[in-house]
Formats: C-alpha cells, structure tokens, sequence
C-alpha cells in the first residue's frame, strides 16, 4: 500500500494557520471513521480552521482537498482486509521525541474525532473494550516524550502504536456500516 504525503497536507495547514498537524487531522479522521461517520471532509473539515472561513476560498478549498485525501486514504487502508492500516506519522529519520510528539497529537486528533459520534451506546457489545481503548489513548496524551531516547523506549513507542492501530481497526469493524466497499484510488495527488 502507498503511504499518504504528509508534506502536502502540512503545508496546505500552515497556508490557513490551521493549528493542526497533519497527525492530529489523520486522527480526527480516524476517530470519525471509526464511529462510522464517513462524510466527506467539506462536511467537517471547518471545525480544523482558526476562523469562521469561507471553504470555497482557493487556500481553505486546497486544505479542504487535501484533507479529503487524507479520508480515502484512511478509509481504503481501514477497509481493506490485509489490515495495512498504519497511523499517519513521521518516519524512522525523525528523532524519537518528534515521533512520539506526533503519536500524541494523533490520539488527541483521534479523541476529537471519536467523540463527534456521541456517548458510546450502552448496548454495545464491546462497550467495556472501546472504554478502555479510550482510557488509554487519552493517557497517551498526558505522556511527557520529551527526553524519549534508546532501543527501550523505541521499542516501548513501536508497541504503543502497534495497540493503537489494532485498536483503531477493530473500532472501525465494530461501527462500519454493512457492505462498505474501499473508495477506489483517484490517482496519485497527494498519496
């Protein structure tokens, strides 16, 4: 599977002084995709700007686009079933602090998106897990990475976002409506 370009989607953000990361947008997705609300980014995607803006303004439609191929990827990668879904964040080159600095601004993106489905139905099977999962997510959140250094604490960090992403896919099985098929790939932009 090809990886998304995060590149793109970091400077579409610092265009509209979005103050979201590409990580934090792929988690909001993530969490709204896995309570099973799939609409498209023009639907959402003006809560992620500072100001009250247009979306039809060239930047904020560009930002809007980009985001937007950011869902299908995700959305794709959830769907198919060879379970390559990764979490957006920086590669191996980046120091580990600056990963794991991202890892937490993809659980809060994650935790915003999540709750824009509501209070997890009391009826649902896996309530207790779904708690749970959330509980540590939002811990993850209050970790402090900033002196994350050696092999522990790159394995510790590897392990952390290997439970995140089963996680995040049993979420998405659990809530995705009965018969959705992967968007198809419309090209290379952005991807």
């Amino acid at each position: 599977m090809e990886t998304y370009d995060s590149e793109v989607l970091a400077d579409a953000l610092r265009a509209v002084r979005s103050p979201f990361t590409p990580w934090e947008c792929h988690g909001v997705i993530c969490g709204r995709l896995s309570r099973g609300l799939f609409a498209e980014a023009r639907d959402w995607a003006g809560e992620l700007f500072p100001d009250e803006r247009d979306l039809g303004e060239p930047l904020i439609a560009d930002a809007v686009e980009r985001l937007e191929q950011l869902r299908r990827h995700a959305e794709a990668s959830l769907l198919r079933p060879e379970g390559d879904f990764t979490l957006l964040l920086p590669g191996d080159e980046r120091s580990l602090a600056e990963r794991a600095e991202a890892l937490r601004d993809w659980c809060q993106g994650f935790l915003y998106g999540f709750a824009q489905g509501g209070e997890v139905d009391r009826e649902t099977p896996s309530r207790e897990e779904v708690e749970e999962l959330l509980r540590d997510i939002e811990r993850i959140t209050r970790v402090d990475f900033e002196h994350a250094e050696g092999e522990e604490d790159e394995a510790a960090f590897f392990e952390l976002v290997e439970y995140l992403r089963t996680g995040v896919m049993s979420l998405f099985c659990d809530w995705r409506l009965p018969g959705m098929e992967p968007a198809a790939d419309e090209g290379q932009d952005g991807r």
